[in-house]
């Protein structure tokens, strides 16, 4: 009997194949063994949106050092574009501000997060935390935004401004307490603050004082990630790799800084080793990344083009785009044959592991994001679906 996928199920019957193709929810695609089909609906639960790629600081650690991206602003008109489309996703919950540039940069920032909070959605922002101001703060109280995840990368001033070029760690300090206060006086917990923090290295020494250091600035959550070395010289930095020995540290917590309110605060670890088990959180979490161009890619990783060193190889990555929402719908894009092939495709990780193979030093197909087994963009060196480099 010829085997029929459908989510993961296999039909036994005529009937059940007609039921199928009627409900024209399905993309079908002929196999060797078979026909397969692919759900086609437009149940995303998460989005991701870049509305900058413009940055205030210069930090050693960033994507923009082996780009050529031209530095910009997403519009207010594309932005209210995507928005009026959101109606489309009954499944939608979380929308996240952020991307590979900084989004208080957009002079329109404020403007978005209404607009967004106003649907009803969850919302969260990435930020450096160097524009922001009390104005800002109370806006975002007000609006009653669920988190805001700031980047520290160091409690200590000189190693701090030494990564983060163009940063200030007394001045940011000071902004959260800032925050801390107005957050106070409103009786609120929100936004919520976590903070973001790249090991490696030249700051792993700080690791045993997160906790405390956050707890005094009023951050609840912490996500650890590893460095993700965009140029050569930083590959010394990198902690992860095969047979190294996992930081292991336990799960820290400490109390809301709301008195009478009980919040759990954690901190949370990467993995520290490449291994067999790899699954893709953007993919699971049925999510998608708009660009601040209006282009629709599948995670963070294919955003853009750049460089990156893996494990001290060179990989060249090119930018995947599945469609722009200037030219037609997110519905559309996102139930399209090739975006629905390609989820399914990462649900199943089917791409080779370069990291395993014992010539990809001299594989082409290893220096660029595509592979052996013909897939085009490939997840096969991905560091995210390792949960060794991870997003907020």
């Amino acid at each position: 009997m010829t085997q029929l996928n459908v989510s993961k199920r296999h039909l036994k019957n005529k009937k059940e194949i007609e039921k199928i193709i009627d409900a024209r929810d399905y993309v079908i695609e002929k196999k060797n063994k078979g026909i397969m089909f692919h759900e086609a609906r437009p149940d995303i639960k998460k989005i991701y949106i870049e509305v900058s790629t413009r940055c205030n600081l210069n930090c050693i650690t960033c994507i923009r050092h082996s780009w050529s991206l031209e530095h910009k602003d997403m519009s207010l008109e594309l932005f209210e574009e995507l928005v009026q489309q959101l109606d489309t996703f009954s499944n939608l919950k979380k929308v996240v501000i952020g991307g590979l540039g900084e989004p208080f940069m957009n002079p329109d920032i404020m403007k978005m997060t209404e607009l967004i909070k106003n649907k009803g959605y969850e919302v969260k922002i990435t930020t450096n935390g160097m524009l922001l101001n009390r104005s800002i703060f109370e806006k975002l109280v007000s609006l009653n935004v669920d988190e805001l995840v700031i980047s520290i990368d160091s409690f200590q001033e000189e190693e701090f401004e030494n990564i983060r070029k163009g940063g200030e760690l007394k001045e940011l300090k000071e902004k959260l307490l800032q925050l801390k206060d107005i957050k106070e006086e409103e009786e609120t917990i929100f936004p919520r603050v976590s903070m973001e923090f790249v090991l490696m290295e030249s700051n792993r020494d700080q690791l045993n004082l997160l906790s405390e250091k956050a707890r005094d600035l009023g951050v609840l959550n912490i996500l650890v990630t590893n460095l993700l070395p965009y140029r050569e010289k930083m590959t010394d930095e990198i902690l992860y790799g095969q047979g190294e020995e996992e930081l292991d540290l336990p799960i820290k917590f400490w109390s809301t800084p709301i008195e009478g309110l009980s919040t759990m605060c954690t901190m949370d670890m990467p993995d520290m080793n490449w291994n067999a088990d790899r699954q893709c959180d953007f993919i699971n979490a049925d999510a998608c990344v708009i660009t601040v161009e209006g282009e629709v890619a599948p995670c963070y990783a294919l955003m853009h083009s750049y460089t990156y060193y893996i494990f001290g190889r060179e990989k060249i990555v090119k930018s995947h785009s599945f469609g722009s929402i200037r030219e037609e719908s997110l519905e559309g894009i996102w139930t399209s044959p090739d975006y629905v092939k390609f989820r399914d495709r990462v649900r199943e990780y089917s791409f080779p592991s370069y990291q395993d193979c014992k010539i990809n030093d001299n594989c082409s197909y290893a220096r660029e994001n595509q592979d052996c087994w013909g897939n085009i963009p490939s997840c096969a060196d991905c560091l995210w679906a390792q949960s060794i480099v991870r997003c907020p």
